[in-house]
């Protein structure tokens, strides 16, 4: 109906990432959440709280790609954040690293229902170590991401058939220490989405930004 509604939330979370070495040369990786804190929206911070305690745990192979996942339910603020933790460390290919090599993937994210909506989405990822530089004071190599996304799905809200599509983009930069430490990453993406309520006829289009910060604590 031409009216516009702008949301803007911030979330921060502290959580403990224990990573050991697995026998086949990867990592087993437990993400427990500390904290949880949100401003801009009361609601969803409420939801939110349910985080707290809880523990992820991913299994990755020695290129650090996730064969494995592990939530500790189903809630909704489960399924807002288990990506972070899929994701949580960046993919690296087999053998030495040179400044300036690049590498292609495809990551397929699980389906996820929002609000009645079971959304798919999937991402066409190029990946380029940009090379070494300070980073927290450290020597670290530098690798940037940029993805491809799309993402579709179909549902119903009140007995109301609905069809979700769009695309994004998104850039990733994480750094790792020369002895191996992961120091964190920024990244930003952003989509472009239309929710189709289709007896109607009618069009609802969602533009999403996205910026998010990983920092490791001394």
């Amino acid at each position: 109906m031409g009216q516009i509604i702008d949301v803007d939330l911030n979330t921060t979370m502290q959580i403990t990432a224990a990573l050991t070495a697995a026998p086949d040369g990867g990592m087993d990786g437990m993400f427990t959440v500390d904290s949880v804190s949100m401003t801009g929206n009361q609601g969803t911070a409420a939801v939110l709280d349910a985080l707290k305690g809880k523990t992820f745990h991913t299994v990755f192979n020695p290129q650090g790609k996730a064969i494995s996942f592990t939530a500790p339910d189903s809630s909704p603020a489960v399924m807002q954040t288990r990506d972070l933790f899929r994701e949580f460390v960046p993919v690296l290919p087999a053998g030495t690293l040179n400044d300036g090599m690049s590498w292609v993937d495809t990551l397929t994210q699980p389906p996820i229902n929002a609000q009645g909506i079971n959304v798919r989405s999937q991402s066409i990822r190029t990946h380029r170590i940009v090379g070494w530089e300070q980073h927290d004071g450290q020597r670290a190599v530098h690798i940037n991401t940029a993805s491809a996304i799309t993402i579709n799905g179909e549902g119903e809200a009140n007995g109301t058939p609905l069809t979700l599509s769009g695309t994004g983009t998104g850039i990733t930069d994480r750094f790792v220490a020369a002895n191996g430490t992961y120091l964190g990453a920024t990244s930003h993406d952003s989509t472009n989405i239309s929710i189709a309520v289709v007896t109607a006829g009618v069009e609802i289009p969602i533009r999403q930004v996205r910026n998010t910060t990983v920092t490791r604590l001394p």
